[in-house]
């Protein structure tokens, strides 16, 4: 199985979750092979089948299908690391999410996000790298539910919807039935795993940025961006990572 790793920053909450719900957070870690002092470091890298594993677990032993969804309530609307500087401090709601997306490997190294543009629509499809291999609804909600996060807090609207959400997953058995999500309506068993909004929002200004700060938030990417290539080399492009990809986006059909 590939090794691929995310931020210990995606837990944060899960402890004071988990005793709210009631569930044995230590336990849960302990199967999936983490600690409580190992998701408190948030810039630590952890197995991604281990924070999976960790979600899928608190769900079931809580019952609660929007386990994640609740998760994603008690952290930061960028819950990427370093890529939040640039989605702070850009000028536009698509300059801050194109960045997310360029960058976002130095949180998580196990999911890609696109942007599909299509009539009156802007989707960000979430592309799973370990699709099929593991159970990961949980992940996935939480991804999304960040995005929502993310674009109340840059359009500075408490309230925003999306008007699409689309699982590549089935409805999750356990309460409450997530037939909604952040008012709209959740689509199951789709080709794939995305949030549809208008089209016109990418291109919303943002107004006007320090641009010391850019640059100071511009500097550290860059620093990270080369550690990161010295210790994940690129694979080389050929017809294994085309295949791959191809396989990731049409697994669920």
């Amino acid at each position: 199985m590939p090794a691929y790793f995310i931020r210990a920053e995606i837990l944060t909450g899960f402890l004071s979750l988990s005793e709210d719900l009631e569930i044995d957070a230590s336990g849960i870690l302990s199967r999936n092979r983490l600690s409580p002092q190992l998701i408190a470091e948030p810039d630590l890298l952890l197995p991604y089948e281990a924070v999976t594993g960790v979600m899928e677990d608190a769900s079931r032993a809580s019952n609660r299908a929007d386990f994640s969804g609740l998760l994603a309530s008690l952290q930061q609307p960028f819950p990427v690391g370093a890529p939040r500087l640039l989605m702070n401090h850009a000028a536009s709601v698509r300059e801050a999410f194109v960045s997310h997306i360029d960058h976002n490997h130095l949180h998580s190294t196990g999911i890609l996000w696109h942007i599909e543009e299509s009539g009156q629509l802007t989707h960000l499809v979430r592309e799973d790298k370990m699709a099929g291999k593991l159970p990961s609804f949980q992940y996935a909600l939480l991804s999304l539910s960040h995005v929502v996060i993310a674009m109340r807090s840059l359009l500075k609207k408490d309230h925003w919807q999306p008007q699409q959400l689309q699982f590549s997953y089935a409805e999750p058995a356990f309460n409450p039935k997530l037939r909604g999500l952040f008012g709209t309506r959740i689509e199951y068993d789709q080709n794939r795993t995305a949030i549809g909004f208008s089209r016109e929002i990418m291109d919303t200004s943002l107004g006007p940025q320090d641009p010391v700060i850019q640059e100071i938030a511009h500097t550290k990417i860059r620093q990270l961006e080369y550690q990161h290539r010295q210790t994940h080399p690129q694979l080389a492009s050929g017809l294994i990572p085309q295949l791959e990809h191809w396989i990731r986006r049409h697994i669920h059909r």
